[in-house]
């Protein structure tokens, strides 16, 4: 199958990088809340946290918080309670999976963690809950400071590198795929990558890009 020219690699995807350390992409998102993957992935380096728990939550958080809002009085006390009771319920469960990710990163030879840079919001979280992306866009980014001060903690470098345009580009050719259930399909026939976890396909485009830094 021929590789459209939109389709070839970045080079900042490239896993050729000579480094003593060892770049560990950390992708957060809302079907897996975390995945970890070296530059150069082999069978059983990869971690996943799925937190399903986690997920139902901040669904549930968000649900509630909309429908509040939709009372003809002021429901603000009443979304703030529920607010604070459903992140008391996360919080603990982030830092856990947080946790368990830094202990598989400390398995690798001087680790350097790499995730993608996001700007910081202008408006609080509480602010947030009115606004297009509610709620529930938060997760990831929770998950993602959750992680950065269990590096610091356990005294690992954080790199932080533009995330890649095109997202669902398979990671050891380039091609654009197509996701189904959580999964990457790379289109491209010469491939080596038939099928791969998203998550673990964006992370380690972050390790390669974090290793060219």
């Amino acid at each position: 199958m021929s590789r459209a020219a939109e389709s070839t690699p970045d080079p900042a995807d490239d896993a050729t990088a000579s480094t003593d350390a060892t770049y560990v992409g950390v992708h957060t998102g809302t079907d897996t809340l975390l995945a970890a993957a070296s530059a150069q992935p082999t069978l059983g380096t990869g971690f996943s946290v799925h937190a399903t728990h986690v997920r139902e939550r901040a669904a549930y958080l968000a649900t509630t918080i909309g429908a509040l809002q939709f009372t003809p009085f002021d429901s603000s006390a009443g979304e703030a309670q529920v607010f604070a009771a459903v992140w008391h319920q996360i919080r603990p469960q982030l830092d856990g999976a947080a946790a368990e990710l830094i202990d598989h990163v400390q398995r690798f030879d001087t680790p350097r963690i790499v995730l993608a840079e996001q700007h910081a919001p202008t408006t609080t979280l509480w602010e947030r809950r009115q606004s297009n992306d509610g709620t529930g866009a938060w997760l990831p980014t929770a998950a993602r400071q959750a992680v950065t001060d269990r590096a610091r903690e356990a005294g690992i470098p954080v790199v932080r590198v533009a995330a890649p345009e095109r997202r669902d580009d398979c990671h050891q050719c380039g091609t654009t795929g197509s996701v189904v259930g959580g999964e990457l399909s790379c289109p491209d026939e010469s491939c080596s990558v038939d099928r791969v976890a998203r998550g673990q396909n964006a992370a380690v485009r972050l390790a390669r890009r974090g290793a060219h830094e």
